[in-house]
């Protein structure tokens, strides 16, 4: 049975600018083979973000974002079920690249939030979840689950066996002692976070940790 796409479209502010972001008008084109052409005019300024859904409960996010720039937008969509959803989120927030951009400010880039995390790019605690976006740890493993991908592209990642930064420090321990899990010398004394008695206090005496660092990884 061929799928039929019923468009609901979600606005969202800006949460940089003090306009609100323009409203895109929306068409869809059936092709064949259950195949269907959404288009519509992007502005210039805005961020775009879809979504679909077959019941109107769950919400999954297409992994793409799309900018306007006063010209039409389109995407190729495929479903073969009865019913298909489609919702799009805009924006006119300020932006220098929207997937490496943070549009919420909960410190996850839209990219990981749309691609990995299925969480709401425009708000940083995504309704419908106990926990903000930033806090969600879906393994329990004490690390959020935006920093596992971050760092290693997957939440299978184990925080008490990898250091990310190669500091001595694993890094469940960082994120624990809120020590940079990115940075080696998060206080900039120069030593190690391994090995720093204090690692958010630089040393001002610009000395050397008298302990040797061993960088170990999960097979030492």
């Amino acid at each position: 049975m061929r799928a039929k796409f019923l468009l609901v479209v979600a606005l969202a502010g800006s949460l940089h600018a003090q306009q609100q972001a323009v409203k895109p008008k929306l068409e869809f084109e059936a092709g064949t083979g259950g195949t269907w052409n959404l288009s519509w005019d992007g502005s210039d300024g805005h961020t775009y973000f879809l979504q679909f859904s077959d019941d109107l409960k769950e919400w999954q996010y297409f992994p793409r974002i799309e900018t306007g720039h006063d010209e039409g937008l389109e995407w190729g969509l495929f479903a073969d079920g009865a019913l298909f959803f489609v919702r799009i989120q805009c924006t006119n927030a300020s932006y220098v690249d929207p997937e490496f951009d943070d549009y919420d400010g909960d410190d996850i880039r839209n990219w990981i939030e749309v691609k990995h995390l299925n969480t709401n790019p425009l708000s940083d605690h995504t309704a419908g979840n106990a926990d903000p976006d930033n806090e969600i740890d879906s393994d329990d493993d004490g690390l959020p689950d935006y920093l596992e991908f971050e760092m290693y592209g997957t939440i299978a990642s184990n925080p008490a066996m990898t250091d990310y930064d190669g500091d001595g420090a694993c890094d469940g321990d960082e994120y624990d002692e809120e020590t940079s899990l990115f940075e080696a010398d998060t206080d900039g004394d120069g030593i190690p976070d391994g090995i720093d008695n204090d690692p958010l206090v630089a040393d001002s005496s610009g000395g050397v940790a008298a302990a040797s660092l061993h960088v170990w990884t999960p097979d030492d």
